[in-house]
């Protein structure tokens, strides 16, 4: 089965109380969702989130690019700290894919004026 990589990278460190990323362990190989289109996501019930491992927020340092399986169960959460500094976390996403899913762009022509 063919399977999308996704990354972030951090320009900040991420803290405890810092808004983050996260995960459950392992639960790319233990939840198989049915989803028609590979390129859709998808929102767990409560109930499935009950049968995988605990979540784990990463601890990341500044400057760090992080990558994993876009099959595992993963997002952000919120900061908990009580006041917020102006910048709380910068964050870049990217997403790779197979070839066959890349979606084709057409070059911008140039218009001659004749």
């Amino acid at each position: 089965m063919k399977f999308f990589v996704q990354g972030q990278y951090n320009f900040f460190k991420v803290d405890d109380d810092d808004s983050g990323f996260v995960l459950i362990p392992k639960s790319h190989k233990e939840f198989k969702p049915d989803i028609p289109n590979m390129i859709d996501w998808y929102v767990l019930k409560k109930e499935e989130l009950e049968n995988l491992n605990e979540p784990r927020k990463l601890i990341i340092p500044e400057n760090c690019f992080t990558i994993w399986d876009s099959r595992l169960v993963h997002a952000n959460t919120f900061t908990t700290k009580n006041e917020l500094s102006e910048i709380n976390r910068v964050t870049a996403y990217i997403t790779f894919l197979p070839k066959e899913f890349a979606i084709c762009l057409t070059p911008v022509s140039t218009v001659n004026n004749k």
